[in-house]
């Protein structure tokens, strides 16, 4: 009966929230003239696959103020000679090259947050980009991100899209947006579209957003001198970064429109590298900023949306777990009615199918037009009984993992 209740609980809520993004839900406006200057930072480990192609999408943007810094973390293939070749620069020290307003850094691997601090020492920009090794920017992206911050703001965070099943013309712009193929691409596009539509769209007038996205954000420099910068031992540096924008007082914006694309894992393998890793992430930021929890300041945050992501983010899998060996229990040691239980059980696959159908529906009459989504229809009727539970398994054995001390490792994926 608890299983039952908490998780109902868990979709009224999602439920509250997809009703309040749909009630007061404003387009982004014009709020700022400036034209301050502009660095994408680009993390890359062994990125050769993407990264010219990564790096073009941002040579193509529209805002002029603006600097490249690549840095190249100790790849093992061909990632570094394939930027420094293809862009013809030339060397200005030891371990830095040039060409136009695109700098190359080349460095031992560290991971991704010692590239990004490496990059933030290396430029004197006001604003940082910081995106992943395979991240294609819409044409408009900086400027849209410049133009729509608001006064004050510390960090802004936007709509991420699936790159997979896009289909693009010769300089990687997109022609269609389409449903990626492929059960898995399938299933984390809707995961990606109610995530976003369901919690961060609904809070977009408040200063709620616990994770700005790792292939896609904006910080002030002022930011990252309070923060210290990006934490070299943390899996989930996005997060990590969030929540302590958050712990020194500072103000994070989302914005509605997609403005980013990433690849997607298309494989079982991995995919549960990279959402083990993101467990692992999560779990080691949320402990280390747990003193976020419940206080005075900007409450809405630490009353209502940090419980509530350590509800269904911490503690649900674990809940879910447990409700299950008491369910299977009482049916195999008592005289339990089987009937009412699938009913039950019934009566969760449909919240859940109407939550995704709720956050689709939101997204496609308000913020993005993307064809072929009735096939999502058909996905979300077996998303329930299988990536649902392996999402629970990966969960709990990434916070076992983590609570273990488990080596961290980052489990590159393959392009």
């Amino acid at each position: 009966t608890f299983f039952v209740a908490f998780t109902l609980l868990v979709f009224i809520t999602n439920h509250i929230f997809t009703w309040r993004a749909w009630f007061y839900w404003k387009a982004d406006e014009v709020t700022n003239d400036e034209k301050p200057s502009v660095a994408i930072l680009v993390p890359a480990f062994n990125e050769e696959v993407n990264i010219i192609n990564s790096i073009k999408s941002m040579l193509r943007q529209d805002y002029e103020n603006l600097t490249i810094v690549v840095i190249n973390d100790g790849s093992t293939d061909n990632t570094f000679n394939k930027v420094k070749d293809h862009f013809k620069m030339k060397g200005v020290s030891k371990n830095i090259f040039k060409h136009e307003n695109i700098i190359l850094i080349n460095k031992e691997n560290g991971g991704k947050g010692s590239a990004l601090n490496i990059g933030f020492k290396n430029t004197n920009a006001e604003w940082l980009v910081c995106v992943d090794g395979d991240t294609l920017l819409e044409k408009h992206a900086i400027t849209t991100m410049i133009s729509k911050r608001r006064k004050g703001v510390d960090a802004i965070a936007s709509m991420v899209g699936i790159v997979n099943g896009l289909k693009l013309d010769e300089n990687n712009e997109i022609i269609e947006k389409t449903i990626p193929k492929g059960f898995w691409a399938r299933v984390q596009w809707a995961e990606y579209n109610r995530s976003y539509s369901l919690l961060r769209h609904s809070m977009k007038d408040k200063n709620t957003v616990t994770v700005i996205p790792g292939c896609c954000s904006m910080l002030s420099r002022k930011a990252m001198i309070d923060t210290g910068g990006y934490k070299d031992d943390h899996l989930g540096e996005d997060m990590e970064i969030t929540l302590n924008i958050h712990r020194q007082g500072g103000d994070i914006q989302f914005l509605s429109e997609t403005l980013s694309w990433t690849e997607a894992p298309d494989n079982l393998k991995d995919l549960s590298k990279q959402r083990i890793r993101w467990f692992r992430g999560a779990l080691q930021s949320f402990i280390a900023y747990r003193d976020l929890l419940f206080r005075k300041e900007n409450k809405l945050f630490s009353w209502v949306v940090l419980p509530y992501v350590w509800i269904a983010d911490v503690f649900g899998a674990w809940i879910e777990l447990i409700g299950w060996f008491v369910a299977i229990y009482t049916i195999v040691t008592t005289s339990y009615d089987y009937t009412f239980f699938f009913i039950l059980w019934g009566f969760i696959m449909l919240c859940h199918y109407i939550n995704l159908m709720m956050g689709i529906y939101f997204m496609h009459k308000k913020l993005d037009k993307t064809s072929g989504k009735k096939i999502i229809l058909f996905i979300a009727m077996f998303e329930g009984i299988t990536y649902h539970y392996l999402y629970v398994y990966w969960m709990i054995k990434a916070h076992i993992m983590e609570l273990f001390s488990v080596k961290r490792e980052w489990n590159k994926l393959d392009r």
